[in-house]
C-alpha cells in the first residue's frame, strides 16, 4: 500500500495538491515505524525522483533527520536504501535542506568511505559528488569530512569495481568545485606521495595510477602534459623503485585516455623501464605500455609489433611486450562494447599472424600468445575463431595447444558475439580430449571445464558425444 501511494504521488502528484500535505504525514509516521520504516524510505525516494518536482519542504527537515539517522544501523537493506533515498532528494530538494542537516548527513556518510562495505562507500561517494555538484556552500563540510577518508580507502587493496569508480569522480568533482585544497596539483600531489610509500600494495598502486589520471583529465590538456613531464622525470630518480613504479602506472592510465605520442622522450623512458633490474619495475613498464598504446594505436601499436618480432630471442622481455598487447587487446574489446578505441582489420590480421608465429615459444609466452588470441577471438570472432579452426589439424602440438587453449579465454560469463560462432566451432576443438599429446589433451579437459562452468549451453546438445572420450 505504501509502494501503490508513492507511485500514485509521484505520477499524479500535481493533481492531489490538497491531500500531498495528509499523505507526506502518514508517510513520515510510516518511517517511523520499525515494521514499516524500509517500505516508506523506498517512498520517498520514489516521490523525490518525481518529474513533478513535488514540494516536501513540509517534512523535509524530519525525514532527512530519520534517513541521516538510519545510515548507523546494522540493516544494510535500510541504509542503502535510505542512501538512495538521501541522493534523490538532495538531487530534487537540496537547496530546501538546512546546512545544518547537510553537516549531520555529511559526517554520517563519511563514516561509510571505507572498505568494509564497498558497495556502501561507492554510495556514500556519489551522494557526496551529487553534494558538491548540487549544493556548493556544502562543500567545504564535504572537503573536511570526506577528503581524509578517501583518501584512506584509496590505500584498501580491496577496493574495486564500483567504489574505485566512485573514488574516482568523487576526486574529479573536488577539482572541478575549485575549492580550498582540493586543487589538481594538491590532490594530486597528495595521491602520489601515497602511491610511492613503501608500505603500499601494488593493488593500492593501481587505485592510484586511476584516480591521478583521471585528476589530469578533469583539469585539461595542460594539467596532462606537466603532470607527464613530471612523470618522465620521476623516472629518472635513483633508488626509489616504488615512485617509479606508480609512475609508470600513471603514464600508463593517463595514455590509456589521452593520446600521448607527441611526447617524444616517453618512449624511450618506457624501453629503460622494461629493461629495469627491478621485476615490479618491468612488470609496471609492461602495463604502462599497454595502456599507452590503446590511447596511441597509430604510434605505439607498430612499435610494440615490432618489438615482440624482434625479441624472440630473449624470451623475458618478450613476455613483457605481450603481457603489454594483452593488456591493449583487452581494453579494445571492453571499450568496443562502449563505443569507444577500434582496432582495424589489418591490424588485427597482423596481431594474429604475430601470435601465432610465437606457438612455439617459452611456456609463460605461450600462455600470454593464447590468452591474446582468446581476447582477439572476443573482439572479432567472424574473423579469428575460423582462423583457429584451420589450425586444428596442424602437426604441431604447440599450435594445437595454442588454438585449444585461446578458445578457452574466448569463453567469458558475459553475453558476447562470440557465442553464436562458438557453439557451432567449439565441438571442434574440443574434440582435442582425444589428442595423441597429453598438453593437448589437458588443454581441451580445462576449455572444456570453463565452457561447462560459464557457458554450458554451449556443448550441451554435444554432451553425449564428449563424455565418452572425456572419461
Amino acid at each position: 500500500a505504501i509502494s501503490c501511494m508513492a507511485t500514485t504521488v509521484a505520477r499524479v502528484g500535481s493533481l492531489l495538491a490538497g491531500q500531498l500535505q495528509q499523505i507526506f504525514q502518514v508517510l513520515l509516521e510510516r518511517l517511523r515505524n520499525e515494521i514499516t520504516r524500509l517500505a516508506a524510505v523506498k517512498a520517498f525516494c520514489t516521490i523525490a525522483s518525481s518529474p513533478n518536482n513535488l514540494d516536501l519542504s513540509s517534512v523535509l527537515s524530519l525525514v532527512t533527520t530519520e534517513l541521516t539517522g538510519f545510515l548507523r544501523k546494522a540493516n544494510r537493506s535500510l541504509r542503502q536504501a535510505s542512501m538512495e533515498a538521501l541522493i534523490a532528494l538532495i538531487k530534487s530538494q537540496g537547496n530546501r535542506i538546512t546546512q545544518d542537516g547537510l553537516g549531520a548527513l555529511t559526517e554520517e556518510t563519511a563514516a561509510l568511505v571505507s572498505d568494509a562495505d564497498l558497495h556502501l562507500a561507492a554510495m556514500a561517494l556519489k551522494l557526496c559528488c551529487t553534494l558538491l555538484s548540487s549544493q556548493p556552500a556544502s562543500t567545504p563540510t564535504v572537503v573536511s569530512k570526506v577528503l581524509n577518508q578517501a583518501l584512506n580507502l584509496v590505500k584498501s587493496p580491496l577496493l574495486q569495481g564500483v567504489a574505485l569508480e566512485g573514488l574516482q569522480e568523487f576526486f574529479a568533482a573536488l577539482v572541478r568545485s575549485g575549492a580550498p585544497g582540493t586543487s589538481c596539483d594538491e590532490l594530486q600531489s597528495l595521491l602520489l606521495d601515497m602511491g610511492a610509500a613503501d608500505n603500499i600494495s601494488k593493488t593500492a598502486q593501481s587505485s592510484v595510477a586511476q584516480c591521478v589520471a583521471v585528476l589530469c583529465l578533469t583539469a585539461g590538456p595542460q594539467q596532462v602534459t606537466s603532470t607527464v613531464n613530471a612523470l618522465l622525470v620521476s623516472l629518472q630518480a635513483p633508488g626509489d623503485a616504488s615512485r617509479q613504479r606508480v609512475s609508470l602506472l600513471i603514464l600508463g592510465e593517463v595514455g590509456r585516455k589521452t593520446d600521448l605520442s607527441s611526447f617524444s622522450n616517453l618512449q624511450p623512458a618506457i624501453n629503460v623501464a622494461l629493461s629495469s633490474q627491478l621485476d615490479e619495475i618491468k612488470g609496471a613498464a609492461s602495463m604502462s605500455l599497454g595502456g599507452i598504446t590503446v590511447g596511441s594505436l597509430q604510434t605505439y601499436l607498430p612499435f610494440l609489433l615490432d618489438q615482440i618480432s624482434t625479441q624472440q630471442a630473449a624470451p623475458k622481455q618478450q613476455y613483457l611486450l605481450l603481457k603489454a598487447l594483452n593488456e591493449v587487446i583487452s581494453s579494445i574489446t571492453k571499450s568496443s562494447d562502449a563505443g569507444g578505441v577500434v582496432l582495424g582489420q589489418l591490424e588485427q590480421q597482423r596481431i594474429l599472424e604475430l601470435l601465432l608465429a610465437n606457438c612455439e615459444s617459452e611456456e609463460e609466452c605461450r600462455n600470454v600468445v593464447a590468452e591474446c588470441a582468446g581476447q582477439l577471438a572476443l573482439l572479432n570472432p567472424a574473423f579469428v575463431l575460423p582462423k583457429l579452426q584451420e589450425l586444428i589439424p596442424s602437426q604441431s602440438p604447440s599450435m594445437r595447444w595454442l588454438v585449444v587453449t585461446a578458445v578457452r579465454y574466448a569463453v567469458v560469463e558475459r553475453p558476447t558475439e562470440a557465442d553464436g560462432f562458438l557453439i557451432k566451432c567449439l565441438p571442434a576443438f574440443l574434440e582435442k580430449i582425444s589428442d595423441s599429446d597429453r598438453h593437448v589433451r589437458k588443454a581441451a579437459v580445462l576449455t572444456l571445464s570453463n565452457v561447462a562452468h560459464n557457458k554450458p549451453g554451449l556443448i550441451m546438445a554435444k554432451l553425449p558425444d564428449m563424455l565418452p572420450a572425456l572419461y
